[in-house]
C-alpha cells in the first residue's frame, strides 16, 4: 500500500475447507426386463457430492445370488443360471441394489449336421444338431427328436433309416 504511505501493513484471512464426500449414489444403466442365461450387462452408476457434483470414487459391487448372476469390480454383469438375484452397488455407506430375472436362453438357430445326405435303401445317417442363441452361444434347450415314419424312411433319436422308394406311375 505504498500509494497511501503506510508500510508493512498485514492482513489475516481464514479459509476452511469442508471436504467433498459422496452424497447421493445413482445406477445409470441396469437392465430393462428379463437377461438370457449367457447374457451379459453393463452396469454404471453415478456419484455426486454433497454440492451436487460429479464425485470421482470407486463403486464396488456385488452379487446376492452368484449361482445365478457374477458381477465384476466394474459392473460388467454375467447371467449364469436360471432365477433372481440382487445386484448392489456401493460407496462407504451409500448403497443402492437392482433386482435383475435370468431366463432361459431361447433357441434362436437350429443347425443339423449334415444338412444334405444321399443313401440308398436301408442306409442310416445321424443327423447332429446344434442350437444357438441370439448372441451365437451353443445352448441346451433340452432338444429332443419327434420319431417319424413315412415311406421315405424313419427318424429315431436323430438317426435317419432310409427307406424303399417305390416309384409310382
Amino acid at each position: 500500500f505504498r500509494s497511501l504511505g503506510v508500510e508493512n501493513v498485514n492482513a489475516t484471512a481464514m479459509v476452511t475447507i469442508i471436504p467433498l464426500h459422496a452424497e447421493t449414489l445413482t445406477l445409470t444403466a441396469v437392465p430393462q426386463g428379463t437377461l438370457e442365461v449367457n447374457e451379459t450387462f453393463q452396469f454404471t452408476a453415478e456419484v455426486r457430492d454433497q454440492l451436487g457434483n460429479l464425485f470421482d470414487t470407486t463403486v464396488s459391487w456385488e452379487s446376492d445370488n452368484t449361482s445365478v448372476g457374477t458381477i465384476g469390480a466394474i459392473g460388467n454383469f454375467t447371467a449364469v443360471s436360471i432365477g433372481a438375484v440382487n445386484i448392489t452397488a456401493s460407496v462407504g455407506d451409500l448403497r443402492v441394489t437392482q433386482p435383475v430375472s435370468v431366463v432361459p436362453a431361447v433357441p434362436h438357430e437350429i443347425i443339423i449336421d449334415p444338412a444334405t445326405s444321399i443313401l440308398n435303401a436301408s442306409e442310416t445317417v445321424r443327423l447332429n444338431v446344434t442350437i444357438k442363441d441370439k448372441r451365437g452361444d451353443i445352448i441346451d434347450s433340452g432338444f429332443t427328436w419327434a420319431k417319424n415314419t413315412d415311406e421315405y424312411g424313419t427318424l429315431v433319436d436323430g438317426v435317419f433309416t432310409a427307406g424303399k422308394l417305390i416309384e409310382k406311375n
